[in-house]
């Protein structure tokens, strides 16, 4: 990885902001606990964000940087040769699995423009079908089965990495892909992870504090007529839900899709009609509303991209709406599968 991403961070004050950042989460879920003001009374998925998933991302967050020192430290130069028509995707896929869409980018950014077109467009459609990597796992805090949430984690990227070699062909023209990683001590790899976890956390609150606060001014409604709603509803009997969990879920999906997956993840634990259906069904819900398929990510990725590559993020950028389209299908497919098998 680059380490002149990282060189403006002041690796001194991580212990001293995480510190502080706990404390004012854990006041946080306090106050909207017991207290009366108008945050804790308005401002819910907020608050649960802040107060319960946050803190998780960052544990998970330190998981991962000591993952990547490791591979750093054992794996130091390792070459995959591409040849195989699942090398490239399975590889893909596992690093998905790990570490996210965006995360695989900066790790695979100084190799990307050596990767074929197909290479890097598999690299970004299974990215899109991933749940964001194990931080998601954060999510279990708010209720959800975390051996539901690891084992979509695990499904979605695997699944695309298994299809897509299928859908796309074998590659005339593989690349081989060499992982080198640069050296950075661990307290390094460490403060440059956190650095990542507090904009990360920063962008997802202030994108659920906004959404919020406009629900409250429409009166706690979304943004979706009726016609649309019984569109996504009668998506889903076609997918396979029973029909109740369909009209339940109708507004969540497109509250996912268009909207924010973790405005739509903090939200639903709160409906009863989600404990109340059956584990094989959770887990297909899970899997249909945690990937990262939706408007949002799409934007947030690309500008995070541009701001930080500029022009030369643009090999990238082009191929992003067919491989959001293309994952789009393929977390639909997997959610049908789970439906007609489990």
């Amino acid at each position: 990885m680059n380490i002149s991403i990282y060189k403006k961070f002041s690796a001194p004050k991580t212990v001293q902001i995480t510190v502080l950042f706990l404390l004012s989460a854990y006041a946080m879920l306090v106050n909207a606990e017991f207290g009366h003001d108008w945050v804790a009374n308005n401002l819910h998925m907020t608050c649960d964000f802040l107060g319960k998933v946050a803190p998780g991302i960052l544990l998970l967050v330190l998981l991962l940087a000591l993952l990547h020192h490791a591979i750093t430290c054992y794996l130091p130069n390792v070459c995959f040769n591409g040849g195989s028509r699942y090398q490239s995707s399975l590889f893909f896929g596992t690093l998905s699995s790990l570490f996210g869409n965006t995360k695989v980018l900066l790790i695979l950014f100084p190799v990307l423009a050596k990767l074929s077109t197909r290479q890097r467009f598999t690299m970004l459609t299974i990215g899109f079908c991933s749940s964001g990597g194990i931080t998601c796992l954060s999510l279990a805090s708010l209720g959800y089965s975390a051996w539901q949430l690891f084992a979509a984690t695990i499904a979605l990227p695997m699944f695309a990495a298994l299809v897509l070699p299928w859908i796309l062909g074998r590659d005339p023209n593989p690349e081989p892909l060499t992982l080198h990683i640069s050296p950075m001590s661990l307290y390094q790899r460490v403060s440059s992870y956190f650095e990542g976890a507090y904009k990360m956390v920063a962008n997802r609150l202030l994108i659920i504090a906004f959404i919020e606060t406009f629900l409250i001014s429409a009166n706690g409604e979304l943004p979706f007529g009726d016609g649309i709603t019984a569109v996504a509803q009668w998506w889903l009997d076609i997918l396979g839900f029973p029909a109740e969990a369909s009209a339940q879920l109708a507004e969540f999906w497109l509250a996912k899709t268009f909207i924010s997956r973790d405005v739509t993840m903090v939200a639903l634990h709160d409906y009863q009609i989600f404990s109340l259906l059956s584990t094989s069904t959770q887990l297909a819900a899970i899997v249909l509303l945690v990937n990262i398929v939706c408007l949002c990510a799409l934007v947030v990725i690309s500008l995070n991209l541009l701001a930080m590559f500029g022009r030369a993020s643009w090999p990238i950028l082009k191929l992003m709406p067919a491989a959001f389209l293309l994952a789009f299908s393929l977390v639909h497919l997997l959610t049908m599968l789970l439906l007609l098998v489990v």
